[in-house]
């Protein structure tokens, strides 16, 4: 991609530092210039991506990405670079000139930046990396540089986080699923269907084809066939299709592999690495297998290619698979019970090691908390049930107000999974959450939150939630009594289930007098948002919804003052409706208010503000958004 510099400091456009030059400060060319300057790259680099410091007219109209110079600062990056791609930002060098929003910029274009400040390795230390996770994320981060660490050897102490921030920028292909009758004769036309899955956090920004392959024995490839499929709609989520391949006439009877591979067209080679095992040496994939024979009526056939879980470091930076395929002995036939979000608290936990139940802190759900993990072995087992197997978020809400951040280490049924952080705050009443995502068998599950020999502890533990990424609901077709003539095994057909999502107080951009606070017990998070009182407060969410539809929005809240209250809610910056907060006794109380609310699919904002009509004086903990079954 081509990243505009050239007018401003450092390529950045601005002039905001000029060394002993105070009268020269600010100057910059009027923005039709500039953006005429910046036009001229879109006329002649058609196909390249282009991407510009910050947005503006002439980004959005063609379509252009962004890129954060202060990638790991969270003031500046909340405040020059997440607030002004939601809510435009005023021309400081050309006054009255408003640049327009460019919230969807990452659907067309790459993300980047670089890290805030030279080498940028404090951010890439254990008690920054939860914000620079979070930033990867909510940036939709594709590359990092050129103010990056490249200095450090591999194997460096901070490898593994490094590592880390490579597994989770840019897209992230897994082919989750493959779907095919078990036999094809040759001639003839195989149907099949596909669930892959983009498990990083932006597109693949090149149409480049995907391939799918037939290799014998011998490891020889004897049969290709490109897919119609646009990989660039791969959005973070899983897309479902099918698609056609031609057996040739003369193929000989045999087993044969089934490879996928992301076609480079100017190579005609396998371009891009995917994030599932047993990379071949030419760059395919195998992930399914079939029997080519004139006798073709078999069952269905369902593979699940193994994905990778961890990023490996080469010279190359490329990650090296190592495990083998999973295929699945039988089909399911019984609907699943979905449970979209299931509370285990402290309480229900079997506690061991010097862990130990308390309550001598405000603010925690059910009786109590776990504390003790100033000890090491100090461990805490949750029994946990989910409906079938799978990736399930799990939410640990926490208070950490010990010298600095710490960790815990996560076993699920007994295996050590991972390190989990926790974020420092000032006060032991302070509860914030963090998540992961743990890969849970069907049935019943253990969880433990165990402090071993190198985590820091020294937390308290409030409950855990889990809740589904997405759920297959298989629909069997009834067949009749079995005969002498063969029936096909009925094809499972996947839907997403329940959506959620929740958004703190701390994640909302606010503006018109709203403002962040903490002088009120019982709230989720590091605080909330008050300043309602005045007309214009806002608080400004950023969500991400999985399709186009209806969602349930739940606003939690506190409202004290002399009556019921109301603020207005806005859709991507249109009034939609009034909602109420029911008035309580304190402003510890804290209650939920619902509306259901149309989203597109991808990025949305909802903003709580406070018209002229509206009464206000309410405090805001924080939103969940979940889809409607």
């Amino acid at each position: 991609m081509i990243l505009i510099g050239s007018c401003g400091h450092w390529g950045e456009w601005h002039t905001t530092y000029i060394e002993n030059s105070p009268e020269n400060s600010g100057l910059f060319p009027p923005v039709q210039y500039s953006d005429q300057y910046a036009q001229h790259y879109a006329d002649y680099f058609k196909n390249k991506p282009l991407a510009m410091r910050y947005p503006s007219r002439v980004g959005k109209d063609n379509k252009m990405g962004l890129f954060n110079n202060a990638f790991g600062d969270y003031n500046q990056t909340q405040r020059w670079f997440l607030d002004w791609i939601y809510n435009g930002h005023q021309d400081s060098y050309n006054p009255g000139y408003t640049h327009p929003t460019m919230p969807d910029f990452w659907l067309n274009a790459p993300a980047g930046g670089e890290f805030g400040y030279y080498p940028g390795t404090q951010f890439l230390e254990d008690s920054a990396m939860p914000e620079t996770l979070r930033q990867l994320k909510e940036n939709h981060i594709s590359w990092l540089g050129p103010c990056c660490p490249v200095h450090l050897n591999i194997g460096d102490p901070l490898q593994k986080n490094i590592d880390k921030v490579m597994a989770s920028m840019g897209y992230r292909f897994v082919l989750s699923s493959i779907t095919h009758q078990n036999s094809a004769a040759p001639g003839s036309t195989l149907s099949l269907s596909m669930t892959w899955a983009n498990k990083g956090v932006a597109p693949f920004y090149f149409n480049w084809p995907l391939e799918l392959s037939l290799s014998d024995s011998n490891g020889n490839i004897v049969a290709k066939n490109q897919t119609s499929e646009d990989i660039r709609t791969w959005l973070p989520g899983t897309k479902t299709f099918e698609s056609l391949f031609t057996i040739p006439a003369n193929l000989p009877e045999g087993n044969y592999t089934i490879c996928a591979a992301i076609i480079d067209p100017e190579t005609g080679d396998p371009g891009i690495d995917l994030a599932i095992s047993d990379k071949r040496s030419d760059g395919r994939y195998p992930v399914s297998s079939i029997n080519i024979t004139a006798d073709s009526s078999t069952p269905i056939h369902t593979a699940t290619p193994t994905a990778t879980s961890t990023f490996t470091a080469t010279p190359t930076s490329t990650a090296t698979p190592t495990t083998g395929i999973v295929t699945p002995t039988a089909t399911p036939t019984v609907p699943p019970a979905e449970i979209p979000f299931t509370i285990y608290e402290a309480e229900d936990a079997l506690l061991s090691g010097k862990a130990q139940f308390a309550n001598d802190h405000a603010g925690y759900s059910g009786s109590g908390f776990i504390c003790g993990y100033g000890n090491v072995g100090a461990k805490a087992l949750f029994t946990v049930v989910v409906p079938q197997a799978g990736d399930y978020i799990v939410n640990i809400r926490y208070a950490n107000a010990s010298e600095a951040n710490k960790t815990l280490s996560i076993y699920v049924n007994g295996i050590k999974i991972k390190q989990t952080y926790f974020i420092r705050h000032s006060s032991w009443s302070i509860w914030d959450d963090t998540s992961e995502v743990l890969n849970l068998k069907r049935g019943i599950n253990t969880i433990s939150l165990q402090r071993d020999e190198e985590d820091g502890g020294t937390v308290n533990i409030d409950y855990i939630t889990i809740s589904q990424i997405s759920v297959p609901v298989i629909t069997a077709t009834p067949t009749s009594t079995p005969t002498s003539t063969p029936t096909n095994t009925p094809t499972p057909t996947s839907t997403p289930t329940m959506f959620f999502q929740k958004y703190e107080a701390e994640n909302a951009s606010l503006s018109g007098k709203a403002q962040f606070a903490n002088d009120h017990a019982g709230y989720s998070g590091s605080g909330f948002i008050c300043g309602y009182g005045n007309v214009g407060a806002k608080a400004l969410f950023t969500v991400v919804v999985p399709q186009t539809g209806d969602y349930i929005v739940t606003i939690r809240y506190a409202n004290a003052s002399e009556a019921n209250k109301t603020l207005s809610i806005y859709v991507n910056g249109i009034k939609i409706k009034q909602t109420y907060f029911i008035r309580h006794s304190s402003w510890s109380i804290w209650d939920d208010t619902s509306e259901v609310l149309s989203l597109k699919r991808g990025i949305n904002t909802i903003s709580l503000q406070r018209d002229e009509e509206d009464g206000g004086t309410v405090n805001i903990d924080y939103i969940t958004v979940s889809e409607i079954r």
